[in-house]
């Protein structure tokens, strides 16, 4: 019976110290993304996390934003013909010569990400480094019809918390932005699809 008593007393203590560590928090952020292939040139985009913070170490949310993409819609060539007339032994001729101009044409799309956070904090001190890792999806709101930044995103990173407070902290962080992306090639007639690479730079207010 004691043995029992003495287990269950533990177990309590346990969930207690468990319950202690565990506590909400929350973020908002903004940041910047230059393109690092020709799906995308840059973007800007606002986000909030909600989410708990397990230990020390380690937080887990989800989080939702409003990214303006300036994306690539589509790739065209366009033909140019010229007039050459020239003298032969049966009188005056004409030929054409050709030229073309390749056109990328670049717009905005408005994506909605919603994504899962996970970040592991490396140091109890005031400026304590960090790496996170975002996994989610992105969905193109945009009032055009070419809707073609939509899909899974994926996006590793490292930055640093400036603790102002014992719960409130200042943060910046890095990283690569993976976002499913597509055009389409006219002169293939075929979509192309790939993953928009992206730098992000972001900042925000943790509490």
């Amino acid at each position: 019976m004691k043995k029992l008593l003495c287990i269950i007393v533990l177990i309590m203590i346990s969930c207690s110290c468990i319950k202690a560590q565990i506590r909400y928090e929350k973020s908002f952020e903004s940041g910047v993304f230059i393109g690092l292939d020709e799906f995308t040139k840059s973007s800007y985009e606002i986000d909030m996390i909600n989410g708990v913070r397990l230990n020390q170490y380690i937080f887990a949310g989800v989080g939702i934003g409003a990214r303006y993409a300036n994306s690539l819609n589509d790739k065209m060539r366009l033909y140019s013909f010229f007039p050459d007339y020239y003298q032969s032994s049966y009188g005056s001729s004409m030929n054409y010569t050709t030229s073309y101009n390749d056109f990328d044409n670049y717009g905005g799309n408005v994506l909605l990400p919603l994504f899962l956070r996970v970040k592991i904090i490396l140091s109890k001190e005031t400026v304590a480094p960090f790496v996170a890792g975002d996994f989610g999806y992105a969905f193109d709101i945009g009032q055009s019809y070419l809707r073609n930044m939509y899909g899974f995103l994926v996006e590793p990173s490292f930055g640093v918390d400036i603790y102002l407070t014992k719960k409130t902290a200042l943060f910046f962080m890095a990283g690569y932005n993976m976002q499913n992306a597509q055009y389409h090639d006219y002169q293939t007639v075929k979509d192309i699809h790939g993953m928009a690479g992206s730098l992000s730079v972001r900042g925000g207010l943790n509490f």
